[in-house]
């Protein structure tokens, strides 16, 4: 991986790995059982891992290879997607600093989807979402552009709701993922380590399976609450 594919591969690899649900990457570093250091240089800065590495980290994903070298998507995308990306963050910033309740962080444009982050603020980023690339353009199309302002807010309105609600979506799928956990053969299906294990360190790994299932719950009653009063404080605008 040299030149641009390595930029291409440190994209795809944050891009799938929060769509995957790993939305801290020291959460990922220790699913791969490797130090969160090591992990940070495959992400932001520029280190190649290994092959065998580069396969874990695709079956965890539940990605190809190809998928995180670039080879079938590139999330970095072309000079169209660059025209988009610009758009979006000359908007974003005006509202995610005003008092419309709710704040997006771009993540990136691929041929298919626009992801975001959104939270509260910019420290307080609560889930990912995507919307469809093609159905936002269409979108752009339907708003006034006589009207900067109101073309400005119709899109970040836009932007949010869809964003929240694909977020909401993404939880709520592995919400279910935990829940049909009813008893420790269900468990064993899904971790297939977990057999190795005996005592006080399988109660632990069942202690992390609850603790991530209230996790979800707690991120999907605050995504809940910031889409209710993100209505209420823009319904008249």
């Amino acid at each position: 991986m040299k030149g641009s594919e390595t930029m291409s591969f440190q994209e795809n690899l944050r891009y799938h790995r929060k769509k995957a649900g790993y939305q801290q990457a020291k959460d990922f570093a220790m699913a791969l059982n490797i130090s969160y250091s090591t992990y940070k240089g495959y992400e932001s800065q520029g280190r190649e891992p290994k092959y065998e590495t580069l396969c874990k980290i695709a079956d965890l994903l539940q990605v190809s290879t190809d998928d995180l070298l670039g080879r079938t998507t590139n999330i970095i995308g072309n000079k169209e997607d660059n025209k988009l990306e610009k758009l979006i963050r000359d908007n974003i910033p005006n509202f995610n600093t005003s008092n419309v309740g709710i704040m997006l962080h771009l993540n990136y444009i691929n041929k298919d989807v626009i992801c975001f982050d959104v939270g509260y603020s910019d420290d307080c980023l609560i889930g990912t979402g995507e919307i469809n690339k093609e159905d936002f353009i269409k979108q752009l199309s339907k708003i006034d552009i006589a009207l900067a302002n109101t073309k400005a807010y119709k899109i970040f309105y836009y932007l949010a709701d869809n964003v929240i609600n694909d977020a909401l979506e993404i939880i709520n799928k592995k919400v279910k993922e935990y829940q049909i956990f009813d008893n420790i053969d269900d468990i064993n299906i899904k971790d297939k380590g977990l057999h190795q294990l005996e005592g006080t360190a399988k109660e632990i790994r069942l202690q992390e399976y609850q603790l991530k299932l209230k996790h979800l719950l707690d991120k999907k009653e605050t995504l809940l609450n910031l889409k209710n009063q993100f209505h209420i404080n823009n319904k008249d605008k």
